[in-house]
């Protein structure tokens, strides 16, 4: 042992220590960026797999690309009337905020209007799904506005829709997911296995008029693939947002009327600390400059030494 030990003089025991430590760190360096670029992979992995768009309208507004990658042509109809009444509520609950836009715009008419979804031949039996998006962004009471959905004039798909009842409030958003399969010229609803004729090259769908107000839509779309393949739509508590008159009838009580705590919510400790926005997620290599300066360093140094020895 002590014969071994001895062939090692302390140049040779420094090379061999700067070695190890070369390795080690560059072996530290690789890994942590292969973790890096995997994390990075899976946080923008969800909108990887493209929904597969055949047609989608931004009811009453502009085109518009939402968070899925949902391409909303502006709305081709001359039916009714478009409004961006939605416009004056700042935030639309349930809804992204990069797709507020989508729920804040509408077409309504005062009679059953509708949109004719053309629909690309196939002899084989092809899955669809229809995504209707909605907010009440008028009335701030159930019952107000209540109208039904035609798919192909003979399906009953939405029956007695309240928008304000089943968003939860004003100002909310509300989607609705409709499969239907389609073989030739056969639709079939997946949900009760109605089957109906489809005349020509386009599906029909109907906002239909009853005894309550008129019907509207914010946006819709169709997109080949079943329910598993749609992003989900999410329900979430959120305060009803105030109107105007609202706002000055508060700001005219006196304080002795107004509640001790204002609106106030205890905070969820839960959900500290915040997660950050994916385009904050750091893909570049700066916060590795230390650790590339160190391996820079280790590796001059032990060719240095081994040219010395």
């Amino acid at each position: 042992m002590r014969a071994l030990i001895g062939t090692f003089s302390a140049k040779r025991c420094l090379q061999l220590f700067l070695s190890v430590h070369l390795i080690a760190f560059l072996s530290i360096f690789l890994l942590n960026n292969l973790i890096s670029f995997d994390a990075v992979e899976c946080a923008s992995g969800s909108g990887s797999n493209k929904l597969d768009i055949v047609y989608a309208v931004n009811c009453g507004g502009e085109e518009h690309v939402d968070e899925h990658g949902v391409p909303y042509q502006p709305d081709p109809s001359v039916d009714g009337q478009a409004s961006d009444y939605g416009l004056r509520w700042p935030s639309i609950a349930n809804a992204h905020p990069d797709d507020q836009i989508l729920y804040q715009t509408e077409r309504y008419s005062d009679s059953t209007f509708g949109y004719n979804i053309p629909l690309p031949k196939s002899t084989k039996a092809v899955n669809y799904v229809l995504v209707l998006k909605f907010a009440e962004v008028y009335f701030n009471q159930a019952g107000m506005k209540v109208f039904d959905v035609l798919l192909n004039g003979d399906h009953l798909i939405v029956d007695g829709l309240d928008i304000f009842e089943r968003s939860g409030g004003r100002a909310a958003a509300y989607d609705v997911h409709i499969p239907f399969k389609v073989t030739g010229n056969k639709l079939v609803m997946i949900n009760t296995g109605e089957e109906s004729d489809i005349s020509g090259t386009s599906l029909r769908l109907d906002f239909v008029k009853t005894s309550q107000d008129n019907p509207k839509c914010n946006a819709f779309y169709i997109a080949r693939g079943t329910l598993a393949d749609i992003p989900k739509f999410e329900m979430k508590q959120q305060k009803p947002p105030q109107d105007e008159e609202e706002d000055e009838y508060r700001s005219e009580q006196s304080p002795m009327d107004q509640p001790l705590v204002d609106d106030w919510q205890a905070p969820d400790f839960g959900d500290f600390p915040p997660a950050l926005p994916e385009d904050e997620i750091d893909v570049g290599l700066a916060k590795y400059y230390p650790l590339i300066a160190v391996f820079v360093f280790i590796t001059l140094l032990t060719l240095f030494m081994f040219k010395m020895a």
